[in-house]
């Protein structure tokens, strides 16, 4: 888990290029610190990987598993959205409470007897 200055110093190393510029953006500290303290970030292997998520994802973070919920949770409850997208919220929120089942269609057998005339009737 990173802090919050290290995710912003991957961000502002993104932007700039630069490992010191970036450390001095995120730490408010000197340029000597910065300059020592920057590269030894980069080589921190879950810096690496988070600026490279960052890089992958076009600059955003990937959404938490509480704000996907809270943005189906907010869809949902909005008197302003289309029903059809609200309806669609509480049934994502219901699969991912396990509140819901998916109903297989039945299926029901049914016999058809001939009587002598050659009606068909059928027989449940």
């Amino acid at each position: 888990m990173l802090t919050d200055k290290q995710r912003a110093f991957c961000k502002y190393y993104l932007k700039t290029g630069n490992a010191t510029e970036a450390y001095l953006k995120a730490y408010k500290c000197t340029s000597k610190t910065a300059n020592s303290n920057g590269c030894k970030l980069l080589s921190n292997d879950k810096i690496k990987a988070y600026i490279e998520e960052l890089e992958r994802t076009g600059g955003f973070e990937e959404a938490t598993e509480k704000e996907i919920r809270e943005f189906f949770t907010c869809t949902m409850r909005d008197k302003k959205a289309p029903l059809n997208l609200r309806m669609k919220a509480a049934e994502i929120l219901g699969k991912n409470f396990g509140l819901t089942v998916e109903q297989k269609p039945q299926q029901k057998e049914m016999k058809i007897v001939f009587n002598k005339q050659g009606e068909g009737v059928m027989d449940e």
